[in-house]
């Protein structure tokens, strides 16, 4: 026989002590594991976002590139037509207006260069950025390619998580009465 087994009482415990050995180890436990759920509650929370700008936008160049990204993808979903991707990005009070414009398929804008220029962040709030956008256009039935200057600005949605764009629909409507602005 062993220390241990020689230990170990040979009686049988009375029904207070079964009920405290019973509980009192679990109840450690419990306590321990009580406090995993609610991290990982947490963990998730800030993994959302929880309806705050994620915390890489408080470094500017993390900032400028997501914003960056954004607008290439805009101009991207406009030069090859994709009119709903590009809309998507556009503040809804713009929207219909930005459709009504893009979508008039006797006058489709046919781009053949665009290239995000810079990227300009907002001095006083995180939220907010100007974007210089160049394009190569024509509007039939006009065949003469224009060049053309925009200056976006864009500003973060809190409830989308996304960047959306404010865009100068009047100079699109420039190239209509033949005039361009900055170019050729």
């Amino acid at each position: 026989m062993t220390d241990m087994e020689a230990e170990r009482p040979t009686q049988p415990l009375a029904p207070l002590e079964k009920y405290a050995l019973a509980t009192t180890r679990p109840r450690v436990l419990g306590h321990r594991f009580a406090v995993l759920p609610a991290l990982l509650a947490i963990a998730g929370l800030l993994a959302s976002g929880c309806g705050t700008l994620n915390p890489d936008y408080l470094l500017a160049g993390k900032r400028k590139e997501v914003i960056r990204e954004s607008a290439e993808a805009y101009v991207l979903d406009l030069r090859w037509g994709r009119l709903t991707e590009a809309g998507a990005r556009v503040v809804p009070e713009l929207r219909p207006a930005f459709m009504e414009l893009f979508k008039d398929s006797k006058r489709p804008f046919h781009f053949t260069s665009v290239e995000v220029v810079s990227v300009d962040l907002a001095e006083a709030e995180r939220s907010r950025a100007e974007v210089k956008v160049s394009y190569e256009l024509f509007r039939p039935p006009a065949i003469q390619e224009r060049r053309m200057h925009e200056i976006q600005k864009w500003a973060y949605d809190r409830e989308t998580g996304a960047w959306m764009i404010t865009p100068d629909l009047k100079a699109f409507s420039k190239i209509d009465s033949g005039v361009s602005s900055g170019g050729q």
